[in-house]
């Protein structure tokens, strides 16, 4: 059966999951980190609106021997814009349009193997046309907002711009509001991958959690050898530069418009403190408040 596309999705084949993944579907359906999922007996989809939640989530398939790409083709799963289609080479998956409830005025996405019998669309629970990226958005990658686009409003899990060359209204996903559904699953994951770092069951919450920290130390440090720097702080450092695309990049791609440093700065403080009036107020758009507004909402 076709599986329905949005956003980016990940689709997988069925006998991957039951073969590799802990728990085979059960254990991936309770581990699911978001309500996108969507499967029958031959595809598995989840969707994310941005690219790094994407990205993690095929990382931590990979951990179980799930494979993405081998000699430039697609092999376990493939990752599918709603725009583009297949991101890479796909032997055994399909793409395309097609009418929803034989409505030639609702068009949907999807994928199904190429050797599928079913034309039914498998689509996530509760999901409504009416209510979906297919009808009443377009999709824009996270990331990847262009020049032409003007901010709008926050809507939900989404951001939204004013496409100055049609006059449209475009929808962009939220990189903190994903996050907040693909958390839960990297904890679980987390969790799992740690059981196998241990070769067997720690002895006690204890030592689960001694062992976690040092595993996280010793990660950070390994970032910060290589030079590595936080969205955050590219994000101050882009405030004080002046950069304002670089300031809308960073917030696109998961920046924190609230996180404050060490020494309690928002990005807005920062913004104000160097005189930087326009991106203060872009800033302002995207839910950017001062540290002192935070502190009068107990944050």
């Amino acid at each position: 059966m076709p599986v329905l596309i949005e956003a980016i999705s990940i689709v997988i084949r069925a006998e991957v999951i039951n073969k590799l993944y802990p728990g085979g579907w059960e254990g991936f359906r309770d581990d699911c980190p978001n309500k996108t999922l969507c499967a029958d007996n031959e595809l598995i989809r989840v969707g994310f609106m941005t690219p790094t939640d994407a990205q993690q989530f095929v990382n931590n398939l990979a951990e179980y021997g799930i494979e993405y790409v081998r000699d430039g083709k697609a092999i376990d799963l493939v990752v599918v814009d709603q725009q583009k289609g297949f991101l890479m080479s796909c032997d055994w998956g399909e793409y395309g349009h097609v009418d929803w409830q034989k409505d030639s005025n609702k068009k949907i996405a999807a994928c199904r193997r190429v050797d599928s019998k079913s034309d039914q669309i498998v689509t996530p629970i509760n999901w409504s046309y009416e209510e979906s990226l297919s009808k009443e958005f377009k999709f824009v990658e996270s990331g990847h907002v262009p020049e032409h686009m003007d901010f709008l409003r926050h809507e939900g899990n989404m951001d939204v711009y004013r496409d100055l060359k049609t006059g449209k209204e475009v929808f962009v996903g939220r990189p903190e509001v994903g996050s907040q559904y693909i958390n839960d699953y990297h904890k679980a994951h987390s969790e799992r991958s740690m059981k196998a770092i241990l070769g067997q069951q720690p002895s006690s919450p204890e030592e689960f959690a001694r062992k976690s920290a040092m595993l996280r130390r010793q990660s950070r440090q390994r970032f910060k050898e290589h030079g590595g720097k936080t969205t955050h702080q590219l994000l101050m450092e882009a405030i004080e530069e002046g950069d304002i695309g670089a300031v809308k990049q960073h917030l696109t791609t998961g920046a924190d418009v609230n996180a404050k440093t060490d020494g309690g700065w928002t990005p807005l403080d920062w913004a104000v403190e160097h005189d930087k009036t326009e991106t203060a107020d872009l800033l302002r758009k995207h839910g950017g408040k001062t540290s002192e507004e935070l502190k009068a909402e107990g944050k």
